[in-house]
């Protein structure tokens, strides 16, 4: 039997959200947007966290080219 699993809103939000413009930088999310995005993932996700206090915050590395995961 396969459980069921709660699918995460902003993980839905980042497969199909158009990040083009921040290849090879990290992105910070909260709220379903980009709150900060850089090179230097600790000043991203504190800038992040400065803009979104309550909010949880998500950090993803956006590859440079298309990326196939087996």
């Amino acid at each position: 039997m396969t459980a069921l699993r709660k699918k995460d809103p902003t993980f839905e939000w980042f497969r199909t959200a158009d990040l083009r413009r921040y290849r090879g930088n990290y992105v910070a999310l909260a709220e379903r947007q980009v709150a900060a995005s850089g090179k230097d993932p600790r000043k991203v996700l504190a800038a992040a966290r400065k803009r979104f206090p309550k909010s949880e915050i998500a950090l993803w590395k956006v590859m440079k080219d298309d990326c196939l995961v087996l």
